[in-house]
């Protein structure tokens, strides 16, 4: 087709054109030509997209299944003389595009990791010693002993803002001596309850403690006797230990007064060996004194031994002393109050 149109326009130019102005002419026409000819091979070779093919199988208004269309490319007709300008390559691919399936990325949790079992540092809170609290300072003795000597008597008006702490054995010192003086005992009391018990009368049918019976008067001597009704008692150092407290309540409320520790009083030799032959008798009685001096010599406090004037050899109790081998009578009591008389402090 290109080699016809060619050779009409040169058989035109031949008769039309004058000669000068045929160079000029054949080089427009050269150009156009090249330009139509790009065309041509363009549309030709690239430009024409192959139908795409009806599915097989569809069924047609009639009933009938068309056949597959084909699928191949139309052939390009070649021109007139036989030539053929395809293109070196096509402006698109041929190849059938598919796009990649999408897949969601596998749902994989992190990894749990326990943290390592390590249990937290123990720290215990620093060891710190309770306060010391000294006890009040008192005057023992002018020799240093906290044993109190025999001393020039007193009257009893010494006695009178005096107070005398104690169970029943102090009881009985109230009834039979006839020493007018402040009596805080009571029966069956001991070392422990006399610390708590609201045992004292303060008029009007009113019971009170001791920490508040004490500390609602100025006592200069306070006399203190326990220890039968704890004789049974476990622990002998359970004993000085309360004693040791009971020693501390009086400091808090009257500290200015001196404290006397009365031994214990022994029990006759029957009752030693009888009923009370189970918790020891006089030997623990004797234990207990000994323990109670060394508590006196401790805290600085005095101790009157009332075995000096109520033990035999033995250190059994005197049977003339008592009614029933645990308490003394009246002659005794007696005896006690001048015992104390004549132990006294300045």
């Amino acid at each position: 087709m290109r080699n016809r149109l060619l050779r009409s326009i040169h058989t035109r130019s031949d008769r039309t054109i004058p000669p000068s102005r045929r160079s000029r002419f054949w080089a427009v026409g050269f150009s156009a030509v090249f330009c139509i000819a790009v065309m041509l091979s363009l549309t030709v070779g690239g430009c024409v997209r192959p139908a795409e093919p009806e599915p097989s199988g569809v069924s047609s208004a009639s009933g009938t299944s068309a056949p597959p269309s084909d699928t191949s490319a139309p052939e390009s007709t070649p021109p007139a003389d036989g030539t053929t300008d395809a293109p070196d390559s096509l402006p698109f691919s041929t190849d059938p595009v598919t796009d990649a399936p999408e897949t969601d990325p596998p749902a994989t949790e992190p990894p749990v990791t326990d943290p390592p079992a390590t249990e937290p540092p123990v720290t215990e809170p620093p060891v710190t010693d309770p306060p010391v609290t000294d006890p009040p300072e008192t005057q023992p003795v002018s020799n240093g002993v906290v044993r109190v000597p025999a001393s020039d008597p007193v009257d009893d008006s010494f006695f009178a803002d005096a107070v005398f702490i104690g169970d029943s054995r102090t009881v009985g010192l109230y009834l039979f001596s006839g020493l007018a003086s402040n009596y805080y005992c009571e029966q069956s009391l001991n070392v422990s309850t006399v610390q708590t018990k609201a045992y004292i009368s303060a008029g009007n049918d009113d019971k009170v403690t001791l920490r508040q019976a004490l500390s609602a008067n100025s006592f200069h001597a306070v006399y203190i006797s326990f220890g039968i009704n704890e004789i049974g008692w476990p622990s002998a150092q359970g004993f000085f230990d309360t004693y040791e407290s009971l020693i501390r309540l009086v400091w808090d409320c009257v500290p200015d007064a001196d404290v006397y520790v009365q031994s214990v009083l022994p029990m006759t030799k029957a009752a030693s060996q009888g009923y009370y032959s189970q918790y020891g008798g006089n030997a623990r009685v004797a234990e207990y004194n000994r323990g109670l001096l060394a508590l006196c010599e401790k805290l600085g406090v005095y101790f009157i031994d009332l075995d000096e004037i109520f033990a035999d050899a033995e250190g059994n109790l005197n049977v003339s002393d008592t009614t029933d081998g645990i308490h003394l009578g009246v002659a005794s009591s007696v005896a006690w109050v001048d015992y104390l008389r004549t132990h006294t402090v300045s």
